[in-house]
């Protein structure tokens, strides 16, 4: 369900990639991109979970948008955040 200050990440997963985009820019938090062999990387965190976004550099398609609540998401950009940073953003009150 979605609400006025976030997206469970049921609901994410249930709506089109326009939707998935539109609460991204909404409620998601920028955390880091990253570039492998002409694929980007974005890591955003929304809340409670985080939402990789995988983009063709050559074209700039969206090539897919996927939450997950596994940290193992984190694996690829460690080096380049702050951990410490994401943890603020998913232990926030939703008041």
């Amino acid at each position: 369900m979605a609400t006025t200050d976030h997206m469970t990440l049921q609901c994410f997963h249930d709506v089109s990639l326009t939707e998935k985009a539109k609460a991204i820019e909404r409620w998601g938090v920028a955390l880091t991109t990253t570039e492998i062999l002409g694929v980007r990387f974005m890591l955003y965190a929304m809340n409670s979970y985080f939402v990789e976004i995988t983009i063709a550099s050559s074209t700039c398609e969206i090539l897919s948008i996927n939450g997950t609540v596994e940290p193992t998401v984190m694996d690829l950009y460690l080096e380049r955040i702050d951990i410490s940073d994401a943890t603020r953003v998913l232990n926030r009150p939703y008041n």
